[in-house]
């Protein structure tokens, strides 16, 4: 009989893929963000715009601003056998600590042993409401 998978924590390995792709992209290291991503990766963007990234050298530089954001929360939406789809509630930190920053979703593709998000949708600022 299949179980069903309803928790992050059921699927082994997904909550140390979340973590990890969540510090590289704090760390705007953009080698960092390389390694937990599947490429060609792809941005869906709350206007309907969709950046595509072929390698790791089309990523966006990411400047010398600190991040002011952390996941709160994130909840499994949809799995498969290599297929995991996490929904990811932000936060602010640092002056808008605590404030709402709305909710994204992040695909992620187990490859050679290893989940690395293959796309990522912010849904926006009201995502949480």
């Amino acid at each position: 009989m299949k179980t069903r998978v309803t928790e992050i924590s059921d699927v082994e390995g997904l909550r140390d893929a979340i973590q990890r792709h969540e510090a590289a992209l704090l760390s705007g290291d953009n080698s960092k963000i390389a390694g937990t991503v599947a490429f060609p990766h792809v941005q869906f963007l709350p206007d309907g715009r969709a950046e595509v990234y072929q390698r790791p050298t089309d990523l966006p530089d990411r400047g010398e601003a600190s991040p002011e954001w952390r996941v709160s929360n994130s909840s499994l939406v949809g799995h498969e056998k290599d297929l995991a789809i996490v929904r990811a509630c932000f936060e602010g930190t640092g002056q808008r600590d605590g404030a709402d920053l709305g909710a994204g979703l992040w695909c992620f593709s187990l490859r050679d042993g290893e989940w690395l998000v293959n796309w990522r949708h912010y849904i926006g600022l009201n995502a949480n409401q």
